[in-house]
């Protein structure tokens, strides 16, 4: 059983992207807490390395959290409507 935790943590103060980040693979819970109406989708880049993709969509409640298993890659968080989001995206040992 590992015990190693990654977590990435996101402070963003208006709607739009987060910064792009590495995950290992795995299994990841994202947990979410916003300000305002509206919805949070993590995405990862696709393989022509330009376009992020939706993995996760429309998380739109207030606060949210959700487990999902991940394949290694790059991701990030596509934000909108919110205000105010605190967004964090943590690994689950196996």
């Amino acid at each position: 059983m590992s015990s190693v935790t990654e977590s990435k943590p996101f402070s963003i103060a208006a709607p739009g992207n987060s910064a792009q980040f590495a995950l290992k693979g795995g299994k990841y819970a994202v947990i979410t807490k916003s300000t305002g109406a509206g919805t949070i989708d993590l995405t990862t880049l696709a393989p022509d390395n330009t376009t992020f993709v939706k993995t996760i969509t429309s998380i739109a409640a207030v606060t949210g959290f959700v487990v999902i298993d991940l394949p290694p890659g790059q991701y990030r968080f596509e934000i909108g409507g919110f205000t105010l989001n605190f967004v964090t995206v943590t690994s689950i040992p196996s």
